[in-house]
């Protein structure tokens, strides 16, 4: 196989005073070849010899321009694994392969690396880790060989889904990793005008999962929850931010931790939600007001945990693990087993279905926007409409 890399080529120096970024193409004892790499130079201080990237002094653009160079090394190693699987590298081969556009197009790799960089690129790092775990998983199973578009067959997801089960990877994980995969590839189908492929009807991602624990409270325990005073104040503001998702309608500790003065406007909380972008407004209630009073402090952040610096993603991630560790304390201390943050926003509508309100209005309560078993009843309620239901549960607690 041939060394292919992205360097600096230094021994040129251009009418800028810069040097060009070229791909360099070493194969045995033949001549090192170069290919520029058109728009792209740096001073040698703005370039990582070690990385092969731009350094921040290249200016504030230096991330993007690293993202197409990391393209650039994923296109470039394909076209390389290709060449070498054929045993047919020359330098031309190589030239004509890197140059056609629909090799490129068919790289589940590069596909992969273009969600991604697109996901941080819009801050929805959430989302770019999703798809860098789906990548990950398939990665490991395909090792370092090269897959297409082409590859992924009924028989290939099946293969993914036996090494997977293997290594011990339940149901729904493994589902989870496909679709990721299923996305990227109706994406390339779309881009591409293709058809959608049949075998992810064949396979049928959805028969992978497997019921999962209720993740509810019901009534009683939800008073019990509110009753019991817990043995700690770690605990104790455990207890305090489940209570306010509970009360504001299943909020999201990602929305709730990223909560300024400038969410409250008189009586009401407005956001918009990270993960779907649906704006939401609602009534605060008596309840969730005393646990804004509870956490009062002199930071911009209603709850105190977000740190100068932090990525939010990061930051809510290592939060979420603490109280969650503090909540099963508790909850373990009332008789209430596993209960987690998440819990607050499946008893919400839970409690709410149960009191009778009907399912489309659940729906706009807890901000979906692409809830299958919801999606047909969904329609534009008045926010007194929604307050008024809202409260029939919190009612009912006091």
């Amino acid at each position: 196989m041939a060394k292919v890399r992205i360097i600096l080529k230094t021994n040129r120096k251009l009418s800028n005073n810069c040097y060009p970024v070229v791909i360099s193409l070493a194969h045995l004892k033949n001549p090192t070849k170069y290919i520029r790499v058109e728009g792209f130079y740096a001073a040698k201080n703005e370039w990582s010899y070690s990385l092969s990237r731009f350094k921040p002094s290249k200016g504030k653009n230096y991330k993007k321009l690293n993202s197409i160079l990391e393209e650039i090394e994923v296109k470039i190693e394909g076209v390389n694994e290709q060449l070498s699987a054929m045993g047919r590298f020359t330098y031309d081969a190589f030239h004509k392969l890197y140059f056609a556009d629909e090799n490129l197009d068919k790289c589940v790799k590069s596909a992969y690396q273009r969600r991604i960089n697109d996901m941080k690129s819009t801050d929805r790092i959430g989302t770019a880790m999703f798809y860098e775990s789906s990548w990950k998983a398939i990665h490991g199973f395909i090792n370092k060989s090269q897959l297409t578009f082409d590859h992924i067959t009924y028989a290939w997801l099946k293969d993914f889904e036996l090494y997977k089960r293997r290594r011990g990877v339940t149901g729904n994980t493994i589902a989870v990793y496909l679709r990721g995969l299923r996305a990227i590839h109706y994406e390339y189908c779309k881009v591409n005008n293709l058809n959608k492929p049949s075998a992810y009807i064949q396979f049928n991602i959805q028969g992978l999962l497997t019921p999962t624990m209720k993740r509810s409270l019901s009534k009683d325990q939800v008073k019990r929850f509110i009753e019991h005073n817990p043995i700690s104040e770690a605990q104790l503001d455990a207890k305090q931010l489940f209570l306010f998702s509970f009360y504001t309608r299943g909020t999201n500790l990602m929305d709730m931790l990223q909560f300024t003065k400038d969410n409250i406007d008189g009586e009401y909380l407005v956001y918009r939600r990270q993960k779907t972008g649906k704006h939401m407004r609602m009534k605060l209630t008596a309840e969730a007001i005393d646990v804004l009073s509870f956490f009062k402090n002199d930071s911009k952040y209603l709850f105190p945990y977000m740190r100068k610096g932090d990525v939010p993603k990061h930051r809510v991630t290592d939060v979420n693990r603490n109280i969650n560790r503090r909540l099963k304390l508790f909850g373990d201390a009332i008789g209430i087993e596993h209960i987690s943050m998440y819990y607050a926003r499946h008893t919400f509508a839970e409690l709410q279905y149960k009191s009778g309100v009907r399912i489309e209005i659940i729906s706009q309560m807890l901000g979906h926007s692409d809830l299958k078993t919801t999606q047909t009843y969904l329609r534009s309620f008045s926010d007194d409409e929604v307050d008024n239901a809202a409260s029939k549960v919190f009612d009912s607690l006091r």
